[in-house]
């Protein structure tokens, strides 16, 4: 496991970011996509009942370099409603169907908090488009199973996380339905994530503050040396949501890493 701290990136620039939606196994999936044409691609997963808007920072500070796509998750944000509340795996098919629709011989997945869950549970299933992976802040620190730890964890985000993202987090419960958020949540909770990373055969990289409410160091720590090809990034601040809360310091540690393990297929 190789270990960094990592610094702000000084040439990030700001990318043009339009909106769509893909048909997925039947149900309307939206996404946020950079207009930079190009087959590098990072598909970005955002937190618990929240919408692409918790990434859109991160996504414009990367896009001078790949192409982004910032995906709704089935449930919340524009994406369509399932009758039922989807657990981790029914979201990573989701997903992998979703980098399959767009027919690119090779992305990087990026996922936030609960995304985290998401990415790592497609990446484990060995698609071979999948060549990398960032973890941005997972959400559990390893071993704690229980609602009470989740709830007591939420209320202290609740507290300490940026102002912005507080009210964006609100509007994105609202217009999902609290319910539902909470369903899911529960259901990242049964989710194997210990196993699961250990079976992530690409190179992965846990970006972790040291503001973070959520998680420890220690905890971060923990989670990349569970994956076979693991690194980890440490920034000063930022929160539980780097990418949203200080986005340059969080491509700053996101960007090498793409461009190292997400090589161009073809000349520019």
């Amino acid at each position: 496991m190789t270990i960094r701290r990592a610094t702000a990136d000084e040439t990030t620039g700001r990318g043009i970011l339009k909106s769509r939606h893909h048909d997925v196994d039947g149900l309307p999936v939206h996404v946020v996509a950079s207009r930079r044409d190009g087959d590098r691609l990072v598909v970005l997963v955002p937190g618990l009942g929240l919408s692409w808007r918790q990434l859109e920072p991160l996504a414009r500070e990367l896009t001078p370099e790949v192409a982004v796509y910032a995906v709704d998750l089935p449930g919340f944000g524009w994406s369509g409603r399932p009758a039922t509340v989807l657990d981790v795996g029914a979201h990573a098919t989701v997903v992998g169907h979703l980098v399959d629709l767009l027919a690119i011989p090779r992305v990087a997945l990026l996922g936030s908090s609960f995304g985290c869950h998401v990415v790592v549970e497609v990446a484990a299933r060995a698609d071979p488009a999948i060549a990398s992976v960032v973890l941005q802040g997972p959400p559990f620190q390893l071993g704690e199973r229980s609602a009470l730890w989740l709830a007591s964890r939420a209320l202290r985000l609740a507290v300490t996380e940026d102002s912005d993202l507080r009210r964006l987090a609100m509007h994105d419960y609202r217009r999902s339905g609290i319910r539902r958020v909470w369903a899911t949540a529960c259901a990242a909770l049964r989710h194997p994530i210990e196993r699961r990373l250990r079976d992530v055969r690409v190179p992965a990289l846990v970006v972790h503050t040291e503001d973070d409410a959520l998680v420890t160091g220690d905890g971060a720590r923990r989670t990349a040396e569970l994956l076979p090809e693991g690194e980890l990034a440490v920034l000063a601040r930022g929160g539980h949501s780097p990418g949203f809360s200080a986005p340059r310091a969080a491509a700053g540690a996101v960007a090498p890493f793409i461009a190292r393990t997400l090589p161009p297929s073809r000349p520019a």
